[in-house]
């Protein structure tokens, strides 16, 4: 009898209902101050996520970043780019699955302007 064993690790990062909220902000959700900023209040992103996502990915292989849904409507983000600004910075974010909630609405027209969707 021959048997093998091979190992595969894999690390899951995972974000849901971001609702278009690029920018950071305090614990109300609101947009942080100054102040909350400088005192280390504000929560959230793309820039501190980012700085995450890179970090781990230098320091594991494997790494898989996942989406569950409700990345766009939340904010004026959506309101005046209607999911652009959600697909430019998950372009810059690097994900590779997403699911899909309210974003069905507007799926076609998102899913054109995503460039790193392949089969």
């Amino acid at each position: 009898m021959v048997t093998t064993s091979l190992a595969f690790d894999l690390t899951i990062l995972h974000t849901n209902d971001v609702h278009a909220r690029f920018e950071q902000f305090n614990k109300y959700g609101s947009d942080c101050s100054e102040k909350e900023a400088g005192s280390g209040q504000c929560f959230g992103g793309v820039a501190r996520r980012l700085t995450k996502l890179n970090e781990i990915r230098r320091s594991h292989s494997n790494v898989l970043l996942l989406d569950a849904g409700d990345q766009f409507m939340g904010t004026l983000w959506f309101i005046v780019y209607k999911g652009l600004a959600a697909a430019h910075f998950m372009n810059k974010l690097g994900y590779d699955v997403m699911v899909s909630d309210d974003e069905i609405n507007i799926f076609f027209t998102y899913l054109n302007r995503l460039t790193t969707f392949q089969y």
